[in-house]
């Protein structure tokens, strides 16, 4: 069951970062169609992408009780946090899904609702950048 887990989380993880991908394309485009956030479609894409982040977090808490490596740092965290490999996947990788988790519904609600439209492409901004920080940072320590 481990392995059919992993191979989903991994493959909703290209599906978000290929959301995201469109979603950045999309603020680049706004010198033409300054609206953001205003269409039913990019509502709907937005939203899109933030379900895609919470089945991956669910994926990811169904991984962290069933991998084999979480299960060795378990059995002994205080040597699981000198161990890079096992400290990543105990610890910091939970950590950065949750706080990704937390920028996206952030983005999501902030976007959807500020009535600015340049204070809502600002937040956009600033949160999909922080986003971006986490996720190339989950990416290289993997």
């Amino acid at each position: 069951m481990y392995p059919f887990i992993q191979a989903l989380h991994v493959g909703n993880f290209n599906l978000i970062l290929g959301s995201f991908i469109v979603l950045l394309g999309a603020l680049l485009l706004l010198r033409r169609k300054p609206e953001f956030m205003q269409s039913k479609g990019q509502r709907y894409f937005a939203l899109a992408y933030m379900i895609l982040v919470d089945i991956q977090l669910i994926l990811g808490i169904a991984l962290y009780f069933t991998s084999p490596t979480v299960a060795t740092a378990l059995s002994d965290f205080g040597a699981a946090m000198g161990a890079s490999r096992l400290r990543f996947f105990a610890l910091e990788h939970p950590l950065t899904g949750l706080l990704t988790l937390s920028f996206a519904h952030l983005l999501y609600g902030t976007a959807k609702r500020n009535p600015e439209n340049h204070k809502r492409i600002l937040t956009f901004a600033v949160l999909s950048g922080v986003m971006l920080v986490l996720t190339a940072r989950s990416l290289l320590s993997a």
